[in-house]
């Protein structure tokens, strides 16, 4: 996640916000906002994503690392954040989470329950500023359901069992 920061915004970075900048909604985002309508923001920008033949770590990079004030970059950030917030809260009250935190107790047995949803609370932390990343734990549904929990990457299994060793 940790890249070089960076002032000046490359052509194909400006078009992309430029892009963003037509989405009249993505500027009137609050924490009420309902989830249906941050889904919708959020597959439009994937659009413009698409169009202008970027990825989803050129969102990321734009969203960490661009450290000019930019209006349209911070309604990316906070149609981000109020739509992982949205999913992470989901995911916790859902029976997916509980077998999930199950799954981790049978394979560290000497960890309480509370410690291990702890330790996915921080994991899951770490990914609410960014684009897409969410949902490489919590897979979701076109309405943001969750239909499975998984840690597919190397590096969340360590933090998570790392944060359960201390």
């Amino acid at each position: 996640m940790e890249s070089k920061k960076f002032v000046n915004l490359s052509a194909e970075y400006k078009d992309f916000l430029l892009e963003c900048s037509k989405i009249n909604e993505l500027g009137q985002i609050d924490g009420k906002t309902q989830v249906k309508v941050l889904t919708d923001l959020h597959n439009q920008v994937r659009k413009c994503l698409e169009t202008k033949q970027l990825q989803v770590s050129d969102i990321n990079h734009l969203m960490l690392n661009y450290t000019k004030s930019n209006e349209q970059i911070n309604h990316l950030k906070k149609l981000t954040h109020y739509r992982n917030y949205y999913i992470i809260t989901n995911c916790i009250r859902s029976l997916q989470w509980k077998e999930f935190i199950g799954k981790i107790k049978s394979k560290i047995t000497n960890a309480k329950v509370q410690e291990i949803e702890d330790a996915m609370t921080k994991l899951l932390e770490k990914y609410i500023g960014t684009w897409d990343t969410i949902e490489k734990i919590i897979v979701i549904d076109k309405k943001c359901l969750v239909k499975s929990i998984e840690l597919v990457d190397p590096d969340d299994y360590d933090f998570i069992f790392n944060l359960l060793k201390k």
